[in-house]
């Protein structure tokens, strides 16, 4: 009897000492991946930051270009009054402040990217 408890404490000591030993290796193993995600995460958010930037550029620009066709829209078909000669040079001013790609998003009821190229008979040719 006295045998058999010693062999069942030694392998249940054997056990212990696996056991314990394997966890450190595991314990090393999970810091590094930590590490390691904590690189993805840093790229991810480099990434995240970006697209966020170009998404707010696009933002801005398709801004830009929406208070442009606004401005066309209003000055399309309209009655002369003494603010019409105003409106269209700020809407043609506003218009060559726009970029190129900008300009490419300009859409309204009457307002395109070829608004201020177009012979309409209006104050577009100023």
């Amino acid at each position: 009897m006295k045998k058999t408890i010693v062999v069942l404490m030694t392998v249940l000591m054997g056990t212990f000492c696996i056991t314990g030993c394997g966890n450190s290796v595991e314990t090393t193993v999970q810091d590094s991946t930590v590490v390691d995600d904590t690189q993805t995460s840093e790229e991810e958010i480099t990434d995240t930051e970006a697209d966020t930037e170009e998404e707010a550029e696009t933002n801005d620009d398709q801004k830009a270009a929406d208070e442009v066709a606004a401005l066309i829209d209003a000055i399309y078909v309209q009655e002369r009054t003494d603010e019409t000669d105003a409106q269209c040079t700020d809407a043609k001013a506003a218009w060559d402040a726009l970029t190129d790609e900008q300009k490419e998003l300009v859409e309204g009821e009457n307002a395109d990217p070829d608004y201020f190229g177009r012979d309409t008979g209006g104050c577009n040719q100023g």
